[in-house]
């Protein structure tokens, strides 16, 4: 088993409110809330108290029998704590946690907010889904913290989440061209803890990122006018999990190789930008 992360700033942003990181058998990522005022309220510092707490209490996670709910609870109450001791206000922990692990025979995936989580099969199949949350609203850790915010919560936004899968039957030099998107929409008011199990047997990797991969733009220029376009996620996604190899740091080389470098298919040359925060992470399953 291998892992890496990869997280950097987006082109409208002051500060990098994403953040990933991965351990030997573990990948994490959070993307504060850029519309809570950023940098203003520090959410590049919630986003980090996401990820580091969410791996320090992962073997909780685990040992106890996939408790979503009292996992999250004991992440936010430390966070909080950190945020009282460090004086800075609860605010900046508007960020979402996405997270993979390896526990027995599976991956494990856990969303509780915004973002993208999928695999590619050994087979060659590649699935992903990402989450439209109603009034583009996403359920942070941070509103679970007492059952009066939770509440609140679902009072204020509703409880309809949109979840969008992109099916590949195969990837190909040509590209997903054969690709297939499907919906589903229900009220995950009574189980915002997202989750999903993937057989270690049937996957070469899983990946998880942030909703900074659905932000790419593109510019145009029709005549006298310019404006700017947004990219299809599944082009991001099929080109930042394009990994060449799964040597040490695949996934800083292949996002650092497209977002950084002037070179043929990548995000420089073709044009394409991120106005948000990007973070990934992947976790490949040895044959």
């Amino acid at each position: 088993m291998k892992t890496g992360s990869y997280f950097e700033m987006g082109r409208t942003h002051v500060v990098c409110e994403d953040y990933a990181m991965h351990t030997d058998d573990a990948v994490i990522i959070s993307d504060g809330c850029s519309n809570g005022h950023g940098p203003s309220i520090d959410t590049d510092w919630g986003s980090r108290f996401m990820c580091h707490l969410g791996l320090q209490y992962l073997p909780t996670l685990r040992g106890n029998g996939d408790n979503e709910p009292a996992f999250i609870q004991r992440v936010i109450t430390h966070a909080i704590a950190a945020c009282n001791a460090l004086n800075k206000d609860t605010s900046c922990l508007t960020a979402s946690l996405v997270m993979a692990y390896d526990k027995g025979n599976f991956i494990k995936t856990l969303r509780v907010g915004d973002g993208v989580v999928g695999a590619k099969f050994r087979d060659g199949r590649i699935r992903f889904t990402v989450i439209d949350f109603n009034e583009n609203a996403p359920f942070y850790p941070l509103y679970a913290e007492s059952p009066q915010r939770l509440e609140d919560f679902f009072s204020n936004f509703g409880s309809k989440v949109k979840q969008i899968t992109y099916h590949v039957e195969e990837d190909t030099d040509e590209g997903w061209e054969n690709i297939k998107k499907t919906e589903i929409e229900w009220d995950y008011s009574a189980d915002p803890y997202l989750t999903e199990n993937f057989k270690k047997e049937d996957v070469s990797f899983v990946f998880v990122g942030s909703d900074g991969l659905e932000q790419f733009v593109t510019h145009v220029k029709n005549g006298t006018s310019k404006y700017t376009e947004r990219m299809p996620v599944d082009k991001v996604v099929r080109r930042m999990i394009d990994f060449g190899n799964f040597n040490r740091n695949f996934v800083y080389h292949q996002c650092h190789w497209m977002m950084r470098l002037d070179k043929p298919g990548t995000f420089v040359r073709l044009g394409w930008e991120t106005t948000d925060d990007i973070s990934l992470g992947a976790i490949y399953c040895e044959n």
